[in-house]
């Protein structure tokens, strides 16, 4: 698991601890202005280990918690698992095009179609799987242009949440605003609203594909 923590200068009371998915780096996130709260921008996983964001977290007095796809889960399991000093500074926690139930066909991805996805990584590499994160041709090659270079993890990423997902049984960490694509080729718009809709949570319908992101312009309206 990785971290990078973005700081818009000047000193900052906020800061959003946002849990990104599968396969992406900060890089494609830089069109994002930081306003009124700096950033911990968490990637990369292949561990899991909250000591550090728990160490950065204690110096702001005001936390915002964000998950995004398979983030979602590690967004609830470090809420979960963190002090009380740090839940209690969360003001607010976004689910954003995800589910606690990840490999699912009614709530999540059909894990036939997870294990469809190793194979088309290990065969032809990752380029397809950025490309089902869209709904149109311009926010694709937008992304492209920023999207990491391959590197010979993506796999082993994939096998590490699959067993996450497995392991550990979350509590219901309810979340106050899940933001749902209405386009959404990973995780159906369908499964996200079968999973949210019979629970207290706010939903936010925002009309691109998995990748919502281009429809924002600042880390404060996540």
């Amino acid at each position: 698991m990785k971290i990078k923590h973005i700081c818009a200068g000047g000193q900052k009371d906020s800061l959003l601890i946002f849990f990104c998915g599968f396969a992406l780096h900060p890089d494609s996130f830089t069109f994002l202005k930081t306003g009124k709260s700096d950033v911990l921008f968490i990637y990369h996983y292949q561990s899991v280990h909250y000591e550090k964001i728990e160490e950065i977290a204690a110096d702001y007095n005001e936390l915002k918690v964000t998950g995004y796809s398979f983030g979602c889960f590690i967004a609830a399991h470090f809420i979960e698992t963190a002090s009380n000093l740090i839940r209690n500074r969360i003001k607010k926690y976004t689910i954003i095009n995800g589910t606690y139930v990840p490999l699912s066909k009614q709530y999540g991805i059909p894990e036939k179609i997870f294990e469809l996805t190793v194979k088309n990584i290990e065969s032809n590499g990752i380029r397809g799987f950025f490309t089902n994160i869209f709904d149109n041709e311009n926010d694709k090659n937008r992304f492209l242009q920023t999207a990491e270079q391959p590197y010979r993890t993506y796999c082993e990423e994939l096998v590490f949440f699959k067993h996450l997902f497995q392991t550990i049984q979350l509590k219901n960490v309810v979340p106050d605003i899940a933001i749902i694509s209405t386009n959404d080729r990973i995780f159906s718009m369908k499964n996200q609203l079968s999973y949210w809709s019979f629970q207290n949570v706010k939903i936010q319908h925002v009309d691109t594909g998995h990748f919502p992101f281009y429809s924002f312009q600042s880390w404060d309206e996540l």
